[in-house]
């Protein structure tokens, strides 16, 4: 058993492993599968009558890192059906691991589904929690590209996309601090009960308090303006 468990921290060796990462990641985003929000988060559209072509993003699956860098993209053709046949094929990211070796791969492939002349259905997906056991595959979809006779229709996002901290942040401290402005501007006494029991509470070390339409001309750190209600 190791005798130093720090993960971000210079211990004279490569001690980071994958685990560690994908540990990481899931702590912060969520354990799942999730595009994130930079790049063209892997923008998918037609630019032939059988080839898609997927531009740059980065996702997270079940914490794995993996992406397109920036400004490349993978186009991907498609088989035509039969005569008269559909079927639905999905643009994936395929996570692999050698049993042998244990070199992980990471690479974006199409899964071939079933033609059929009535209405098609996904492949069935191999998907293996990458954060539990000794993961050997798992596929996260992206898109499902329909494809008829020789022609695919637009492609269809079968991904979320995950929110930034800094957008989470800001959508909930804004309507807070709406709220408590709200609050105090229709309850203007309950500012000096909130500082008052602060202060007796050992908050904050004290609180003087001056309430009329004049500015305080002492040490008061709170003013409770009056003004308009004379």
């Amino acid at each position: 058993m190791p005798d130093n468990y720090l993960i971000t921290g210079y211990q004279g060796e490569p001690h980071v492993t994958a685990e560690n990462d994908r540990g990481i990641h899931a702590g912060i985003v969520g354990a799942g599968r999730f595009v994130l929000p930079v790049g063209k988060q892997f923008m998918a559209g037609k630019i032939g009558s059988n080839t898609v072509r997927m531009r740059d993003g980065k996702l997270l699956d079940n914490g794995a890192a993996a992406g397109i860098p920036v400004g490349e993209y993978i186009d991907f053709t498609f088989s035509s059906t039969a005569q008269g046949k559909r079927r639905n094929d999905l643009i994936v990211f395929q996570y692999t691991r050698n049993a042998s070796s244990q070199i992980e791969r990471g690479t974006f492939v199409v899964v071939k589904g079933t033609e059929t002349s009535g209405t098609p259905t996904d492949p069935e997906l191999t998907q293996w929690d990458l954060l539990s056991g000794n993961p050997v595959m798992d596929q996260m979809p992206l898109w499902r590209v329909p494809v008829s006779d020789s022609a695919v229709s637009t492609p269809v996002q079968m991904f979320t996309v995950s929110k930034s901290l800094e957008y989470l942040a800001e959508l909930f401290s804004l309507p807070i601090q709406n709220a408590v402005a709200k609050y105090f501007e229709e309850n203007p006494n309950a500012v000096v009960d909130v500082m008052r029991e602060a202060a007796a509470s050992g908050e904050i070390d004290a609180v003087g308090i001056h309430i009329g339409p004049e500015p305080p001309t002492g040490g008061e750190v709170v003013w409770i303006d009056t003004s308009e209600e004379e």
